[in-house]
């Protein structure tokens, strides 16, 4: 029992710090200002592809949208 907390805690802890480092990117940053400059708030899962675009959700109103941000900054929704 004690062993698989352990396991749970130290998994628990790896997945805090990855989003920590992805929350203290200064590009994650700026393109989430970007896109909550536009209206959407509550904006995750932000994460550049090998060709510099960004993919994220975000909450427009009440509804979730997947975005993308392109090396100019236009954000977009991906449909």
């Amino acid at each position: 029992m004690i062993r698989m907390m352990l396991i749970v805690g130290l998994a628990m802890s790896a997945g805090t710090a990855l989003a920590q480092e992805i929350e203290t990117d200064p590009a994650a940053t700026d393109v989430r200002q970007q896109i909550e400059r536009l209206g959407y708030r509550d904006v995750r899962g932000l994460a550049e592809d090998d060709r510099g675009v960004w993919h994220g959700r975000a909450l427009r109103d009440n509804t979730e949208v997947q975005l993308l941000v392109d090396q100019d900054g236009n954000v977009s929704v991906n449909r």
